[in-house]
């Protein structure tokens, strides 16, 4: 395990991870497949990409092995119980048509659990929705709780309910919630 330079994407994900608390480092594994280390006090990540469905089996498996000793050494505690090995590609595959392989990959939690990303650009949104599993749930207030109602009163109508209909059903409605009924 050598410190290496990162691609692109990891590059960008290293970012983002830190700007959520994550500790980031960019490491490779024996045969040189660079991966993204990112740790905070609930999860062990290790962030690699791939190029097609063909290299995923090959890369897993370096990837996790390298992970896989990497948490042994440490002595992860706790957290080498949620240790993933997250698998970014740019191409679109589909998950419907996965080969048996890749299936396979999906499916095994032995000492890490694997996710796999397709169609993954090297971007700040994009990384982000490929990560949001891991990254924390915006904190929310009581207007934006109400602002789903408000919401709906403004779609209705575009769905045939006169727009008076949809603002009385609406009061009455939170009057029925806040026991006014």
């Amino acid at each position: 395990m050598i410190d290496t330079p990162a691609t692109p994407a990891l590059s960008v994900a290293a970012v983002l991870l830190r700007s959520y608390g994550f500790s980031t480092r960019h490491i490779s594994s024996k045969s040189g497949i660079p991966i993204l280390l990112a740790e905070n006090p609930l999860f062990a990540l290790g962030v690699v990409e791939f190029e097609s469905q063909g290299q995923l089996p090959t890369v897993e498996a370096d990837a996790a092995s390298e992970l896989t000793d990497l948490l042994a050494r440490a002595e992860g505690g706790p957290k080498q119980w949620d240790a993933y090995l997250v698998l970014l590609s740019r191409d679109g595959g589909s998950p419907d048509s996965l080969p048996s392989a890749v299936t396979s990959i999906l499916h095994d939690t032995r000492y890490l659990r694997r996710l796999v990303r397709w169609d993954v650009q090297p971007d700040e949104e994009s990384l982000h929705d490929a990560l949001r599993i891991f990254l924390p749930l915006p904190s929310s207030t009581a207007a934006q709780i109400a602002a789903p109602l408000q919401l709906l009163i403004e779609q209705l109508p575009a769905h045939g309910v006169p727009h008076e209909l949809a603002r009385s059903a609406a009061a009455e409605w939170s009057g029925s919630r806040n026991g006014q009924r």
